[in-house]
């Protein structure tokens, strides 16, 4: 009997409730308003944070820079040649090496787990590759490639192969072994097994390497640039810390994460949008 008046008293605070100014955005909504205010909050601390230590002379700013002046030497960067001539190179050297390997590695793993022979025969050749480090090797690129753009190509382009070659392969491989032999009881052919079935289970994997290969392409861009270059993203930052120019350098800096995210941003949507085809062709099989 005494929780019935409690009841009553709940029922009767619920429109209150519902009556807040967030009341007309849906669960899904409000998650992502929180979520993007976190981020803006806890960017905006750092920052505070930052700009205080610097302007109070706590730590010296000619070694952490400032905020604020960072900021204005962003939005310069992007109306001059750091943007128009040493982003564009970095861009440009970045997706072709990108393009290439990821190709190249696509390819050899549909054709290693095709043949399990072949696979078995070059692993440990791969293995020994894949564990040297090829940022160390960049010296050697610039000695085969020169200091132009050939070279960035090449180093970035060996840090993508390995990188979407094993996602590949273990997206390939990790198909579920029902699907597999339901195809073999059905009589489907090797060939329309890898394609309706083994290729789309693996799309997950695969730009999972892709997303991952292109960070990794970017990373050993700038590692060339850096090394020996005549235009790019990474000659700039060499320059600007040679010179303790500790704003321009984290300006670049911020340039380039801000095209890398950009385009991992990209990448995911068109994942996203082959996951969704991919979603409805297994509703459709299954009606």
């Amino acid at each position: 009997m005494a929780s019935r008046p409690a009841e009553e008293a709940g029922l009767a605070e619920e429109p209150a409730v519902r009556s807040g100014p967030f009341s007309a955005m849906s669960p899904r909504s409000q998650r992502r308003l929180l979520v993007w205010s976190g981020r803006l909050v806890i960017f905006l601390v750092v920052c505070g944070i930052w700009e205080l230590t610097a302007r109070r002379g706590w730590m010296n700013p000619v070694f952490i820079g400032i905020p604020s002046e960072i900021a204005l030497d962003f939005l310069r960067a992007l109306t001059g040649p750091v943007l128009t001539v040493d982003a564009r190179a970095t861009v440009v050297s970045t997706l072709i090496g990108f393009a290439i390997a990821a190709a190249a590695g696509i390819v050899m793993a549909m054709v290693l787990t095709q043949v399990p022979v072949l696979d078995e025969i070059v692993q440990p050749f791969l293995t020994a590759l894949n564990s040297m480090p090829r940022v160390a090797l960049a010296p050697l690129f610039v000695m085969w490639f020169g200091v132009g753009a050939e070279s960035k190509i090449a180093l970035s382009a060996s840090l993508v192969f390995f990188v979407v070659l094993l996602n590949t392969m273990a997206g390939i491989q990790g198909v579920d072994r029902d699907y597999l032999a339901l195809a073999r009881s059905l009589g489907a052919k090797p060939v329309e097994t890898f394609v309706k079935i083994k290729l789309p289970s693996a799309i997950p994997s695969i730009f999972a390497g892709i997303e991952l290969g292109m960070i990794y392409g970017f990373l050993g861009t700038v590692a060339g640039e850096m090394l020996a270059g005549e235009h790019g993203i990474g000659v700039r930052l060499q320059e600007y810390s040679g010179l303790f120019k500790t704003n321009e350098f984290f300006a670049a800096l911020v340039l380039l994460v801000t095209i890398t995210t950009t385009i991992t941003v990209l990448l995911r949507a068109i994942r996203h949008r082959l996951l969704r085809w991919q979603n409805l062709g297994v509703m459709r099989t299954e009606e």
